[in-house]
């Protein structure tokens, strides 16, 4: 017998901190992209915020091959 467990949804929207987290990359990393605007980021007063589905298309940009 299995036991259901409730699943959590995505979120909608990550801290810098916690995007960073999500693919595996540092904080100062994903500010630079910031900075560069490659990846988009929403204010709620000064708090940098990224949504999910900007996070899933920034990374779906990068490049496919290493830089040689």
């Amino acid at each position: 017998m299995t036991v259901d467990t409730p699943s959590r949804p995505h979120p909608i929207a990550y801290t810098v901190k916690d995007a960073a987290v999500a693919v595996g990359l540092s904080v100062r990393y994903l500010r630079t992209q910031i900075q560069l605007g490659y990846l988009i980021a929403r204010y709620a007063g000064s708090k940098p915020l990224i949504t999910h589905a900007e996070l899933v298309h920034w990374l779906s940009r990068l490049p496919t091959e290493p830089p040689q």
